[in-house]
C-alpha cells in the first residue's frame, strides 16, 4: 500500500466520521414536536380531492419528489412542481426562474397546500411560491436549514421544521429521514 493512498484512505475516513458527527447531532436535537404537527397537517389532506404541491431546488428537488411519492403511497394527492420538466422549463424561459413554480399553482384550490424544500430557505422560486400559497390563502409547509439566517421562507409557513446547519448534504440526509418519519407517522 502507498503512502498516499494510506493518507487518502485515512482522510477519508475522518471526513466520514466528522459528517456522521454532523448528522448525529441534527438528529439528537430533532424538532420531533413539529415533525408531529407537520404530520397532523398533511393528515387533512389524506382520502380527499385536495391537493399538495411540493418543490425545491438541486437536491431539494430531489427530496420534494420523494415526498410527493410517499404521500400518494398514503392516500394524499401530491404534485412535485419539478418532476415536470418541459413545464419547468418553459415557465422559466417565458417568465423567469424566480416564478416558475408559482405560476403551476395558478390554478390550484384555497384548501390545497404547499410543501417546500430548502436548505438556505432564501431561494427566489421558493419564496415565490409561497407568497402565491398565501395569496390564495393555501396552507404552506417547509424542511428548511441554516437555522438563524434571516431566510424569509419560513416565516411565510403554517409550520416550519428548521435544522440548525449550514451543510447542504446533512440537511438534505435528515429532511429525507424526515421525510420517512412522516410517512410512518401518516400510515399508522
Amino acid at each position: 500500500m502507498s503512502s498516499n493512498l494510506y493518507m487518502t484512505s485515512t482522510k477519508a475516513v475522518e471526513l466520514a466520521a466528522d459528517y456522521q458527527r454532523q448528522v448525529r447531532k441534527i438528529l439528537d436535537i430533532l424538532p420531533y414536536q413539529r415533525i408531529l404537527e407537520l404530520a397532523e397537517g398533511l393528515a387533512f389532506y389524506q382520502n380527499s380531492e385536495m391537493k399538495i404541491y411540493l418543490a425545491g431546488n438541486g437536491g431539494s428537488a430531489a427530496n420534494a419528489s420523494h415526498c410527493a411519492a410517499h404521500l400518494d403511497d398514503v392516500g394524499i394527492v401530491a404534485r412535485c412542481l419539478s418532476d415536470n420538466i418541459p413545464l419547468l422549463t418553459a415557465r422559466s424561459n417565458d417568465d423567469s426562474y424566480a416564478n416558475a413554480f408559482a405560476r403551476q399553482i395558478q390554478n390550484a384550490s384555497m384548501g390545497d397546500a404547499v410543501l417546500v424544500f430548502s436548505c438556505s430557505g432564501k431561494s427566489p422560486n421558493i419564496i415565490s411560491l409561497l407568497r402565491e400559497a398565501r395569496k390564495k390563502e393555501m396552507k404552506c409547509y417547509g424542511l428548511f436549514g441554516f437555522a438563524g439566517n434571516g431566510a424569509e421562507a419560513p416565516g411565510l409557513c403554517d409550520c416550519a421544521i428548521v435544522l440548525n446547519s449550514s451543510n447542504y448534504g446533512v440537511i438534505e440526509d435528515v429532511h429525507s429521514m424526515i421525510i420517512h418519519i412522516l410517512k410512518e407517522i401518516l400510515t399508522e
